[in-house]
């Protein structure tokens, strides 16, 4: 029984993914306008911090358009293929 709900999940996942990445794509709003100095004092505080996401993940979506919109520049590290040392 358990395989047949993680498969109707993986499902329905592959299925909604693309839509998802593609309103994300559509709806994502441009970066708010800031002088040189100010953008790379940002940068300089956003330097340490990293997002680690799945791609078809609604609250990760949310995020990613708020920094857009922020226009925050954080790396953005797939969670799915992590590698271990």
């Amino acid at each position: 029984m358990r395989v047949v709900i993680r498969l109707c999940f993986r499902l329905v996942r592959l299925i909604l993914t693309p839509f998802m990445l593609l309103a994300e794509w559509l709806t994502t709003p441009k970066a708010i306008q800031r002088s040189e100095a100010q953008q790379t004092q940002v940068d300089n505080a956003c330097k340490q911090l990293a997002l680690y996401q799945f791609k078809g993940c609604p609250f990760c979506n949310k995020v990613r358009k708020e920094m857009a919109r922020l226009g925050l520049n954080i790396e953005k590290r797939d969670a799915q293929h992590v590698v271990v040392n």
